[in-house]
């Protein structure tokens, strides 16, 4: 009905106080709480709130959920938990990392602590295994990113543009609008059998058991694309590989709508529209389906590389199965769009120009 959560907006208005404690540097009101409540030590997130006024309780309560707002600017190192607080990807490292920061000793160091331009100084409870020494690897090169200058750390909104707190942007984040991916929902609307629903699903969680999240739990010897020695992710596989490339490229002739690069986001927002785009979106999943049978029929049952004509083939034949799933103009329409397919898988293959750009 669009009547908004007061917990929330007074959350979301609570954490207002972040932005003002930010900018307002020498202010008077800034001086007293930071000599009072010790914020500086190391910075507000890390502020404890035994004894504090009920009012500065609230903002730090606050601030407790606008944290995964917020990033930090590497300056001086003084503020930043090297651990802790989010300054490098879309996590902290304490995250990334989890089973290295559980035996380090110094979780709570700041920046400038442990770091003087060339070494680490991290101790641990106890030694690493070999899994553990190639993450340690890991940690370093991130550490070598670190220029460390004059200036102070700065703390940065990354939910809006222009890197400053908005209510609205953590109201919508603590709602759950903004968190959620918008497509999941709509992907069990798709006419497809069950199976691919729950791929589909997978894909939009990036939970596919691709060599980058199996790295995740386990050591990967060889990272790597077995079809072009790309990098391995669920995003490489279907949309930035050279055989995924080729197939999207050729079902926009009669199939995709999305002209241009195709991306998950392209494909995905087809499926807020099913009714509308039922045709488009049952056959942008037998592709998924296709690429992701071939790279498996390729690594783990040592198939040759079968061809970009082998692949439509069994893509008509997927959506000719599919069709009871339709009726009237639309069955109709996919019959079309898997003789279309059929049509390509007889013709010579194209000649893919590199982009210019």
């Amino acid at each position: 009905m669009g009547i908004p959560s007061l917990a929330d907006m007074n959350l979301s208005l609570l954490a207002s106080w972040i932005k003002r404690y930010q900018l307002d540097d020498n202010k008077l009101w800034k001086q007293i709480i930071d000599h009072k409540y010790n914020v500086n030590s190391p910075n507000i997130f890390a502020s404890s709130s035994m004894g504090v006024s009920p009012f500065w309780k609230g903002v730090l309560w606050a601030a407790q959920a606008a944290k995964i707002g917020y990033r930090w600017k590497v300056g001086n190192g003084r503020k930043i938990k090297f651990w802790e607080d989010q300054w490098f990807g879309t996590s902290s490292l304490a995250i990334q990392y989890w089973d290295i920061y559980v035996i380090a000793n110094e979780k709570s160091a700041v920046i400038a602590d442990i770091w003087d331009g060339e070494k680490l100084r991290v101790t641990f409870r106890r030694c690493f295994n070999h899994e553990l020494l190639i993450k340690w690897y890991g940690i370093l090169q991130i550490a070598q990113s670190i220029h460390l200058s004059g200036e102070e750390d700065a703390m940065v909104w990354k939910l809006e543009n222009s890197g400053f707190y908005s209510v609205s942007s953590l109201y919508a984040v603590i709602n759950f609008r903004g968190v959620l991916p918008v497509y999941t929902h709509a992907v069990w609307k798709v006419k497809v059998p069950p199976k691919i629903h729950f791929f589909l699903r997978l894909i939009s969680h990036n939970k596919i058991l691709t060599r980058d999240n199996l790295g995740k739990r386990q050591f990967v010897d060889d990272p790597t694309c077995a079809l072009c020695a790309g990098p391995k992710t669920c995003c490489h596989i279907f949309f930035e590989c050279v055989v995924a490339k080729a197939m999207w490229a050729t079902s926009e002739h009669g199939v995709n709508q999305a002209n241009g690069n195709v991306s998950f986001e392209s494909i995905g927002s087809l499926w807020l529209s099913e009714k509308k785009n039922s045709v488009h979106n049952t056959t942008n999943a037998a592709v998924f389906w296709i690429i992701w049978n071939t790279r498996n029929d390729h690594i783990f049952n040592r198939k040759i590389w079968p061809g970009l004509q082998v692949m439509w083939r069994k893509v008509a034949t997927m959506l000719s199965q599919w069709t009871i799933l339709f009726s009237g103009d639309a069955e109709k329409e996919l019959s079309r769009v898997a003789g279309l397919m059929e049509q390509l898988a007889q013709k010579p293959l194209p000649l893919l120009w590199p982009d210019p750009g």
